[in-house]
């Protein structure tokens, strides 16, 4: 599940409700940075990367990810990284 949405708005409130209610792992902007760094050898921030890679990245250990376990991804435009994932 992505949940996005604005600063302030209560999204995180409510991804650490559904993970905690659907027993899934929690990932905010902070963990799937802890990611990058350990599946890239440049973090998604550098000035190093290929210019629109953040999201390519951001799917592509996300959907890794997913194969191991549930997840409930909370990050401004978590809905926008994995189309046809339930997003809310």
């Amino acid at each position: 599940i992505t949940i996005s949405g604005a600063a302030g708005c209560g999204r995180e409130e409510i991804a650490h409700l559904a993970a905690r209610r659907l027993n899934s792992e929690l990932v905010n902007e902070a963990r799937l940075l802890q990611w990058f760094s350990s599946e890239f050898a440049f973090a998604p921030e550098s000035a190093d990367r290929p210019p629109g890679a953040w999201r390519w990245m951001a799917s592509s250990v996300l959907a890794r990810m997913a194969t191991e376990r549930s997840l409930v991804v909370d990050a401004i435009g978590a809905d926008r990284l994995l189309p046809g994932v339930p997003a809310i």
